[in-house]
Formats: structure tokens, C-alpha cells, sequence
């Protein structure tokens, strides 16, 4: 029964709403800083992009810009995505009815809300009827889900909690950074030092990009990881606080 009452909610969330809600504004306040601007010391600005539950919004955040409001229609679910200079990784979080008028952005959520902001340009209202409290609720960590299989089981109406898919995990053995320090721009990567050049640095991550910045060098390394393990990668003159 209680299986049951979790799929309900978390597939029929629309049902609970029998008429639209009105807009309302909600705080949004950043969980912390970029790795970035705490291992350099300056700001970097962002890019914000939510689901007011008709269109998807975008703005850029100024430098400094750590809490700040959005006007959203309740009733559903409202996803937002915060991503550093536009390119980095995103943190984010989700507007629910009874969560309160302060949401928190976080890096451990970002992903999969920046993927259903996505998904609301061509789906609002599948995505306003779904439910990411329910879905934690089900101790399904959104982070692994294989992201283009949810979707399409979410657009075609065929998502249950039995037949999400997880995202296969990958080991990395790289040797083409310079020596240096680099800072990872994703908090759940570490951030490592390189002392000769062709030192291996090892990983264990799930298909994305990660991006790795070093402050002596001014270069970022970014990497590209597809579902079937192929790894791209480039490396860039970089400086986060000029941009």
C-alpha cells in the first residue's frame, strides 16, 4: 500500500491541484560557494534558469548574487538551475506547494534540476507533474539515473519507480595535466595536486563534465565523459573573475 501511495504521488501529483494557484515569489538563496571563488577569492556571476510553470526563465545573476527572488506559479513542480559563468556545474533545487517560500541550491541537486528545466521547454507540463519530493522519498538518488532513458520514460508516460535506469560508473587514469593544483568545480569530484608531468590521476565518476581549474596556469581542463565511457577532453586559458 504505502509502494503504492508513492507512485501516486509521484506520477499523478496534478491530481491533488483541482484549480490553477496563483504566482507567488520564493527566495532562492545559493548553498555555497563556487570551489572556484573559494580557492581564488573573487566572484564569479551566474546563470539562472528556472520553470515558472508556463515558460522556462533566464537571467543573468551579477557577481555577489546569493540569494535573490523568482516569481513562480504554484501548483506544480518548479525546477531551478543555477550554473556558474554559464558553462560550469550547475547547482539547483525544486519549488514544491508546502515546502516553503526559501529554496536552497545545492550542488548534490543541480544536475538533475538543471536536466528538468530541459525538459520543461518541451514538456512543462509533464514536468509540472512531477514530483522530486517523491522521488527522494522512494531513496532514489537522482544523481545516477541514466538521464536520456528518464526522460523518455517520463515524456511517454511509462516512468515507474521499478524501471528507472542508473548510469553505469567509470574509472579514470589520466596523465595529460600539468603539474599543478587543480580545483574540480564539482564538490562530489576531489580536487588534486600534480607534482611531474604524466602523473596518473585516477577517478571514479558517472558520465557528464567536469571541469578542473588551475589558478597558477590560468587553464581549464574540461572532460567529457559519454554513456558508453568515450572521453573527450580540451584545455583552455582560463580566469573565472574576468569573465
Amino acid at each position: 500500500m504505502a509502494f503504492l501511495l508513492i507512485l501516486i504521488l509521484l506520477f499523478s501529483f496534478s491530481s491533488c491541484t483541482p484549480y490553477a494557484e496563483p504566482y507567488k515569489m520564493v527566495e532562492v538563496r545559493l548553498d555555497e560557494l563556487h570551489p572556484f571563488e573559494e580557492h581564488g577569492g573573487g566572484s564569479i556571476w551566474y546563470k539562472l534558469r528556472y520553470f515558472d510553470g508556463e515558460r522556462v526563465v533566464e537571467k543573468r545573476l551579477d557577481k555577489g548574487s546569493l540569494f535573490f527572488e523568482i516569481r513562480v506559479k504554484g501548483g506544480g513542480l518548479r525546477p531551478i538551475s543555477v550554473i556558474p559563468l554559464g558553462v560550469l556545474s550547475p547547482m539547483g533545487g525544486f519549488y514544491e506547494e508546502g515546502m516553503g517560500d526559501t529554496i536552497y541550491l545545492d550542488y548534490e541537486t543541480g544536475p538533475f534540476a538543471d536536466v528538468m528545466v530541459n525538459a520543461a521547454s518541451y514538456r512543462p507540463k509533464v514536468v509540472s507533474e512531477f514530483s522530486f519530493h517523491s522521488l527522494k522519498e522512494c531513496g532514489i538518488d537522482a544523481n545516477i539515473i541514466d538521464q536520456s532513458d528518464f526522460l523518455e520514460k517520463l515524456y511517454d508516460g511509462e516512468l515507474r519507480e521499478d524501471n528507472i535506469k542508473f548510469s553505469k560508473i567509470f574509472s579514470l587514469s589520466l596523465t595529460t595535466f600539468p603539474p599543478g593544483y587543480w580545483v574540480s568545480d564539482n564538490p562530489f569530484v576531489p580536487s588534486f595536486t600534480v607534482k611531474r608531468a604524466s602523473d596518473p590521476v585516477e577517478f571514479r565518476v558517472f558520465p557528464g563534465v567536469y571541469s578542473f581549474w588551475c589558478k597558477e596556469l590560468k587553464v581549464l581542463y574540461v572532460l567529457l565523459l559519454d554513456d558508453d565511457g568515450s572521453l573527450y577532453s580540451s584545455m583552455s586559458t582560463f580566469d573565472p573573475f574576468r569573465l
